[in-house]
């Protein structure tokens, strides 16, 4: 029986369209070198292919959980509570990892007993393009919570957690959206962190803003930042979050007006206004004027044609 040295956590749908990248997923574990890896694949919500649920019952090379909940925040705290290897991490089942991406984190590990999490850099591949993923200013900031005010330095599937220093609490995550900002945020106000520049995964992203651009994806982001701004942050950082949250609600905004939603989009401009750096958005408002009297008129439209 093979006695691993790392699980990685794969959260997945089961969806047909994404049956192909989930096998390239679990290959990129199961083909890492020089380390013994085993895959946990986390089948999450009702609306799974059944060929795909098959296929992974199947397999003796993985461990196979499933839950009713169709969420990837819970998949990977339910695959976190049933780790048994001294190290963990995490990929979603259309990335995949770099063939040396384990090993090379277990080594730093090894160099620095005292070390909770490795973190690492990434590729992202843009339809088809790759381009390389953190910024030099990023990986060079020594202070983790500001750098993460920066840019979000821990992806799913870019770093390595030992198991006996991380527990549950980090990934218990009340939010579908920026829940890995905020499990780094909980991790750098109170773990000892590594940040390395070693490329880990290729991180799959389809198209540019293909996500970012949802209502949920607004609100929830919205959510997320107040939820960190609780905390016994610094004052430096405290001060990016709220020009974060600004920017956020500035966003929420613009696409509530695009979907009609006229008073969702002047309540969260009226709250961008009063965060630091809001008055940038100020000159929104005749934008909001035009869409409120647009919805309005098309509203009058249907209202008379029925």
């Amino acid at each position: 029986m093979t006695e691993y040295e790392t699980s990685v956590i794969i959260p997945t749908l089961g969806l047909a369209g994404r049956s192909a990248s989930l096998d390239r997923a679990i290959a990129s574990v199961l083909g890492q070198k020089k380390i013994s890896a085993l895959p946990i694949v986390v089948l999450n919500g009702s609306r799974f292919d059944q060929s795909v649920l098959r296929a992974l019952n199947d397999r003796s090379d993985i461990k196979f959980l499933k839950i009713d909940t169709a969420s990837p925040v819970a998949a990977r705290l339910y695959g976190r509570k049933r780790i048994s290897t001294p190290f963990f991490g995490f990929l979603d089942d259309d990335d995949e990892l770099l063939p040396d991406a384990l090993c090379t984190l277990r080594d730093y590990f090894i160099r620095h007993p005292e070390t909770d999490v490795v973190a690492g850099n990434y590729l992202n591949d843009i339809a088809g393009v790759r381009q390389p993923g953190l910024r030099q200013e990023t990986l060079r900031e020594p202070d983790h919570a500001l750098a993460l005010m920066k840019e979000q330095w821990l992806p799913s599937g870019g770093a390595m957690f030992k198991a006996s220093t991380t527990n549950e609490q980090f990934f218990d995550i009340p939010f579908d959206h920026l829940e890995w900002t905020c499990t780094a945020i909980l991790l750098a106000l109170s773990k000892n962190i590594i940040r390395v520049p070693d490329r880990i995964f290729i991180r799959n992203i389809g198209t540019v803003g293909q996500m970012t651009q949802s209502a949920d994806y607004a609100r929830d982001s919205i959510r997320a930042l107040e939820w960190i701004s609780q905390l016994n942050l610094s004052t430096h950082v405290r001060n990016l979050l709220q020009e974060k949250i600004c920017s956020s609600l500035h966003t929420a905004s613009d696409i509530e007006i695009k979907l009609g939603n006229s008073f969702a989009a002047w309540r969260y401009h009226f709250k961008s206004l009063v965060k630091p750096g809001g008055m940038k958005y100020l000159t929104f408002t005749r934008h909001l004027l035009i869409g409120h009297f647009v919805t309005l008129l098309q509203g009058k439209r249907k209202r008379s044609s029925g």
